[in-house]
């Protein structure tokens, strides 16, 4: 397993070719964030002016080194986090079931304070925001493989 550092990019198999995730750092309590960088690849291989000029589809609290570890995941190498990508402090997540209907708006400042508001109508800005939380690595698989979008979650 690699040593965890910022910058590390890892490619996950999928059918549909390569996709790449690149981690930037912990959040407030010291769990990884990968950002998603957007489109498939014919190959795992990636140079640092793609790593620079790449976009980034969403953020996602996951634990790529323990994935990479399993096996699950391969490393690509070290790259340098480019300029325009910053770890998130604003998220999104749906509400608990028993407020249908409404959506949760977080606002991490620290690991002390995070707050949220509930949002009734889903505007354009909310729809730009990463989710809240983690996935499991058979749910993100097949995200990446269906090219599942932050849009998509409506």
């Amino acid at each position: 397993m690699k040593r965890k550092k910022i910058g590390g990019v890892f490619s996950i198999s999928t059918s549909n070719g390569f996709r790449l995730v690149q981690y930037i750092g912990d959040d407030e309590t010291g769990f990884p964030i990968i950002r998603i960088i957007s489109g498939f690849f014919e190959s795992s291989k990636i140079t640092d002016e793609e790593i620079e000029s790449s976009k980034t589809e969403y953020f996602l609290k996951f634990l790529i080194y323990l994935t990479e570890h399993r096996k699950m995941a391969e490393y690509v190498g070290n790259y340098f986090v480019p300029s325009h990508v910053s770890k998130p402090t604003v998220y999104r997540s749906e509400s608990k079931p028993s407020v249908s209907g409404e959506w949760h708006w977080c606002t991490v400042e620290n690991r002390d304070n995070i707050t949220g508001k509930r949002v009734g109508k889903i505007t354009s800005e909310f729809l730009a925001l990463s989710p809240w939380g983690t996935w499991s690595f058979p749910l993100f698989q097949k995200r990446l493989e269906n090219g599942w979008k932050l849009t998509d979650w409506k």
